[in-house]
């Protein structure tokens, strides 16, 4: 457990308490640290606790800057209890408040770009038929309303740091996409069909594996037998997956949420394995 410490022996006997507190302070770290200091040292010294807070006070000024306060909260970074000893808490608090609120506003054009970013990540795959002139159409609509939600959170981050704008409503851009299940159909639809192509292949390997053992056996044996039946199954199971693969393609493409259905049916093949 030693081995955890947040301070060894000679950093204990060493430190200067003071320093420490003034480095905490500064770099915005929590008052639970005191206590983990006290935890790695009673064993060697007495941590100076007076001594810690008076420059953990004192760093903290340095911290709990209104500058540093709407960074943070532009950048949704969470902040310790650090603030609650610092001359500048009152007006740490409403700074923060108001880079949080720019960013809340901003989010709008970040769920746009991060949409654009996944639907560009499916457009290229031609497997997904239909499915890409939804998500076709949902970039062209996005790319049309980016426009305006760029402008907006340019706007806010001009006057947030004052607090003096008007707030503005575009969360209806998401939710008047066009097709709204696209993405979450396009990533369910390639994932079937990289599992079920690949299920394809090893079919098509069984079924070569097959006409080599029926080429090697006499036509009456047990062997030429087995091996016709397996190829059989396997040719059977070949067409069956591609009927499946199709139908789910249908749903997939339909426009509307595809669900979460079973895809057992890519492995039915594998029931041929155990034909001798």
């Amino acid at each position: 457990m030693s081995g955890c410490a947040v301070m060894s022996e000679d950093e204990c006997r060493s430190a200067n308490w003071y320093d420490k507190g003034y480095s905490d302070g500064a770099s915005g770290t929590g008052s639970a640290m005191l206590g983990e200091y006290i935890d790695a040292c009673k064993k060697y010294v007495h941590v100076d606790t007076a001594a810690y807070n008076e420059g953990r006070r004192r760093g903290a000024d340095v911290f709990c800057t209104d500058d540093n306060a709407y960074q943070l909260g532009m950048n949704g970074t969470g902040v310790s209890d650090i603030c609650r000893v610092s001359s500048n808490y009152s007006n740490f608090g409403e700074y923060y408040r108001r880079g949080k609120t720019v960013r809340q506003e901003c989010s709008y054009l970040r769920d746009i770009d991060s949409t654009l970013s996944d639907i560009e990540s499916y457009t290229g795959d031609r497997r997904l038929g239909f499915l890409n002139s939804q998500l076709y159409s949902n970039r062209d609509y996005l790319e049309r309303y980016r426009y305006e939600a760029s402008d907006y959170c340019e706007y806010v981050k001009q006057h947030g740091r004052s607090g003096n704008f008007r707030t503005r409503d575009l969360s209806g851009i998401m939710r008047g996409i066009p097709y709204p299940y696209a993405l979450e159909n396009a990533s369910a639809a390639s994932k079937m069909l990289n599992d079920s192509d690949a299920a394809l292949d090893r079919i098509d390997s069984k079924i070569r594996d097959s006409n080599r053992c029926l080429d090697r056996n006499d036509s009456d044996s047990d062997a030429y037998r087995r091996c016709s039946k397996q190829l059989r199954c396997y040719e059977r199971e070949y067409d069956n997956l591609r009927h499946h693969q199709h139908r789910a393609m249908e749903k997939y493409s339909s426009g509307g949420r595809s669900g979460s259905d079973s895809l057992n049916w890519i492995n039915d093949y594998k029931s041929c394995e155990r034909i001798y």
